[in-house]
């Protein structure tokens, strides 16, 4: 789904916490760690949470891993809704699965790493 909105509002993100999400293949052949970031959370300060993924993250994950991933969307976006503080929380220390975190942080954080800024840039509102 492209929603065509701007990925990252740069002014009401100062003070937002995110988390990256990168896919963690079975087998480590293919994209770089940067490169598999694949979703991104943005936990505001009002409490809102937004996700945001890349579109293209069926061209990035295994085949036998697409259901996983739409399933696990599809469980992002109910549990943002119900409990927002605890799908951050949840996913700001993933370590096992397909799904991993792959950094935590604020804009500052994001600022200083240009690999992880130039993956997030990629990427479109979800929810």
């Amino acid at each position: 789904m492209d929603t065509g909105e701007s990925t990252i509002n740069a002014k009401e993100f100062r003070s937002a916490r995110f988390c990256a999400l990168q896919y963690s293949p079975q087998e480590i052949a293919g994209p770089s760690a940067l490169d598999r970031i694949i979703v991104l959370f943005i936990r505001y300060d009002s409490g809102a949470l937004r996700v945001l993924s890349r579109q293209d993250w069926p061209d990035i994950v295994q085949r036998n891993d697409h259901q996983y991933i739409r399933e696990l969307l599809a469980d992002f976006k109910e549990r943002a809704i119900l409990a927002p503080d605890g799908l951050f929380r949840h996913v700001s220390s993933l370590s096992v699965g397909p799904l991993m975190t792959y950094m935590v942080g604020s804009q500052s954080d994001l600022e200083s790493r240009a690999g992880v800024r130039e993956a997030c840039e990629r990427m479109a509102v979800l929810f």
